[in-house]
């Protein structure tokens, strides 16, 4: 039997409504879809931002006593030998030229134009650094504080990697 004009009208508007529910429905699974990439996403992007957060407070953590100590003792007769050795040498230099008393206090404030500070080489032993590291917190070694680093940086990898498969 062949369909009048009317229902085939009927069929085609049914057929129509189908299809625009069927993609009404796709667009809607689609949106669904890049809202949880995007949310997804933005979870492993405060993940990576913690972890680095997390790395740089550990460059910036406290060194292990020992190892603080050894870097402090030679930190302090490096400095030390390097505020002597040039001012030092310039104020002898200009006495031995015979232009200036020897340890004229004048002549020491220009040659030595540090305000004072240089005292501190004099009045700081290698025993007072001692005791002022022994009351400081112990940090962590350097081997573990590079097993933390690479930890993080792996774990930054899985995560960018997990980041680029969402795309």
């Amino acid at each position: 039997m062949r369909r009048t004009s009317e229902q085939q009208r009927e069929v085609g508007t049914k057929d129509y409504a189908l299809r625009e529910k069927l993609a009404e429905t796709a667009e809607e699974k689609k949106r669904k879809a890049a809202a949880n990439v995007e949310e997804e996403s933005q979870k492993i992007i405060e993940e990576i931002k913690q972890l680095q957060s997390e790395k740089g407070l550990l460059f910036q953590g406290p060194m292990e006593k020992k190892a603080f100590l050894e870097f402090a003792k030679e930190e302090f007769r490096r400095k030390r030998e390097a505020f002597l050795s040039k001012p030092l040498q310039a104020h002898l230099r200009a006495c031995q030229e015979a232009t200036v008393e020897l340890f004229d206090p004048k002549r020491i404030r220009y040659d030595f134009p540090d305000g004072g500070v240089g005292l501190i080489w004099f009045v700081v032993s290698a025993e007072d650094i001692e005791k002022a590291v022994a009351g400081l917190e112990d940090g962590i070694t350097e081997e573990e504080r590079e097993k933390r680093i690479k930890a993080i940086d792996i774990k930054v990898a899985q995560l960018s990697k997990r980041l680029e498969d969402l795309a």
